[in-house]
């Protein structure tokens, strides 16, 4: 005889949730978050349309000390973003690390790391070079020398 819906439901919610499981699932949500920030794209795509907006940018504006003020703005959100995410997934690993050890829940929470840890540093180095001004900017981006360039491609 099949269970109601309702008896189903009264059955599942007994079950009793593991600190690891805690940890896993907000690991899981943090990284929807990141993928929802980046709006689902990979990386290298997210990374490429914040210089296309620098570029796009540069050649509207005809004042130097207004130039890639909309732009640099977005950056700093996004690295700020970034860095909170840092931080939880952090926070996670300690978590995960003290109540699994080295393992593959580790190496799940490991692999979510590397991503922001990535991210954030080409997001970095980009802020670098846009403070040395447009022509350099250019230079690099068609040359291929940013950090997300070499290291995503």
């Amino acid at each position: 005889m099949a269970k109601s819906p309702r008896a189903l439901s009264t059955a599942t919610s007994k079950i009793k949730l593991t600190p690891t499981d805690i940890a896993l699932e907000r690991l899981h949500k943090l990284s929807r978050c990141v993928d929802k920030h980046m709006g689902d794209d990979a990386q290298l795509k997210f990374l490429q349309d914040i210089c296309n907006r620098f570029m796009e940018e540069g050649s509207r504006v005809n004042h130097a000390a207004e130039e890639w003020k909309a732009a640099r703005d977005t950056l700093d959100k996004h690295i700020a973003a970034f860095e909170s995410f840092l931080q939880s997934v952090c926070e996670i690993h300690s978590k995960i690390l003290q109540l699994c050890g080295v393992g593959t829940e580790l190496a799940r929470v490991q692999e979510v790391q590397n991503k922001i840890r990535t991210t954030l540093r080409c997001m970095e180095d980009l802020n670098t070079y846009a403070m040395l001004g447009d022509e350099q900017f250019t230079d690099l981006l068609e040359n291929r020398e940013f950090l997300f360039q070499r290291l995503l491609i």
